[in-house]
């Protein structure tokens, strides 16, 4: 049985709540899944490998670590109880190939096999199924094996190259989208990784580490997609900044680390995006809830609900708060805390250098 993507995403979106539990409407709950361009940021291409990862890419464990991908997506899968087909397999073979090597050659060629592969544009269904199917494997490398550099790097490095293939134009929902500069079809599927977050399920009392740990890699990616201008999940960040910093420390086994810890990643990842952003609202007092740069405020952040530096400067303080030592975080944590603060700080010092400039 293959994917239905059109029907799946439908289906999701009529499930979609809002964070007070309330029904979301279907075009709201698609414009929170939505990943545009990053207008202000231009592609960051990542160049060649480093020596560090050079020295690791023997022709052998090149093969170790492509097979390891694959053995761990296939037991996820067969766990999971999935049906797989041998285009799920094709799919799964060239991202490992193209991951494993670690290097620019390997992720363009691995992006040109996908294009070769993709259904005609003008089989609507079967296309969008597949390019469902291509994201899902994706998405599901990179929250069973993305805690490693290498995989989400990988990932990053074979999105960039795909985006450079014209093959046309894809009918999704109703809208003409490009084949493959505006990555059709990959919000839809990003969304079912956006309900994983193991600290806001319904009663949860105790956290998987196993859970956690995907969550924080698929929070990761998210915040270098945001940083590569490939794509950027602009609520998702808010929201991950917003459920950690701007509301009392969850005292639940560590519900509050996690938090920080995903908060954290966004900030390591997509820092400079971030200030940029806030950059857009200088001295925005108020905010009226139906404008479109309404972003809902914590209960510990008194300022604009928007992204702005009044924003910004909130969470650096609360960051060098958490990063103290009579915090209930975990000492990693608090760590983590402080080094983010840190990043903001230094980022924002460089950025307002060369605007004074």
């Amino acid at each position: 049985m293959e994917w239905d993507a059109q029907a799946d995403a439908k289906v999701r979106a009529e499930r979609s709540t809002k964070l007070n539990g309330e029904p979301a409407a279907e075009d709201e709950a698609r414009s929170t899944t939505q990943l545009p361009i990053a207008p202000s940021a231009e592609i960051e291409t990542h160049g060649p490998a480093s020596e560090e990862v050079d020295s690791e890419t023997s022709p052998a464990k090149i093969a170790a670590f492509e097979l390891e991908i694959q053995d761990k997506i296939l037991q996820s899968y067969d766990l999971d109880g999935k049906d797989i087909t041998s285009k799920h397999i094709a799919v799964l073979n060239l991202f490992a190939r193209g991951i494993s090597a670690a290097t620019p050659e390997a992720a363009k060629e691995a992006a040109h096999q996908l294009n070769d592969l993709c259904p005609p544009l003008n089989r609507t269904g079967e296309a969008n199924n597949w390019m469902y199917m291509v994201w899902l494997v994706m998405l599901d490398i990179v929250a069973d094996i993305g805690s490693k550099d290498t995989v989400q790097e990988g990932c990053i490095r074979i999105l960039e190259e795909l985006v450079q293939c014209a093959k046309g134009m894809m009918d999704v929902w109703g809208s003409d989208l490009r084949v493959w500069r505006d990555l059709p079809v990959f919000p839809i599927a990003f969304h079912e990784y956006w309900e994983n977050d193991p600290t806001s399920k319904l009663g949860a009392e105790k956290l998987d580490p196993a859970d956690v740990q995907s969550w924080k890699n698929i929070s990761c990616f998210a915040a270098r997609l945001m940083r590569s201008g490939l794509a950027s999940d602009y609520d998702q960040a808010i929201i991950a900044l917003r459920t950690a910093l701007e509301e009392d420390v969850n005292t639940l086994p560590g519900f509050a680390d996690c938090r920080i810890q995903v908060a954290c990643l966004w900030i390591k990842h997509a820092d400079k995006f971030l200030l940029r952003w806030a950059l857009e609202n200088p001295g925005r007092a108020k905010v009226a809830r139906a404008s479109p740069s309404y972003l809902e405020a914590g209960p510990l952040y008194g300022g604009p609900a928007t992204m702005c530096l009044q924003r910004w400067g909130f969470w650096i303080e609360r960051l060098e708060m958490l990063g103290k030592e009579a915090s209930v975080l975990e000492e990693d944590t608090r760590e983590m805390a402080l080094q983010a603060a840190k990043t903001i700080r230094n980022v924002e010092k460089r950025v307002r250098r060369l605007l004074s400039a």
